[in-house]
């Protein structure tokens, strides 16, 4: 799936997608980024690189693993919602 929009983080693009996510009984646009971003936000103690990186994280819903950002919007959803909780 082509993603919605990307985020720079140290002078690296990453892929974030807006989706529909069915969540607590309610549907919300939610933003899902990729693990690989995820873990260039965190030191390996999972906390924060920086600033901008917790607030870069804050605004992620989900991370699916880097391989699912190819598959479709439909399979994408799925998996979060089956791995929600």
């Amino acid at each position: 799936m082509k993603p919605t929009t990307q985020i720079e983080y140290n002078e690296e693009m990453y892929p974030v997608f807006f989706l529909p996510i069915h969540n607590e009984g309610e549907i919300h646009v939610y933003s899902i980024g990729t693990e690989s971003l995820q873990d260039a936000l965190l030191m390996p103690n999972t906390s924060f690189r920086d600033d901008i990186a917790q607030r870069i994280d804050e605004k992620i819903f989900f991370y699916i693993p880097d391989k699912l950002a190819d598959a479709t919007e439909r399979e994408i959803i799925s998996f979060i919602e089956n791995n929600l909780n």
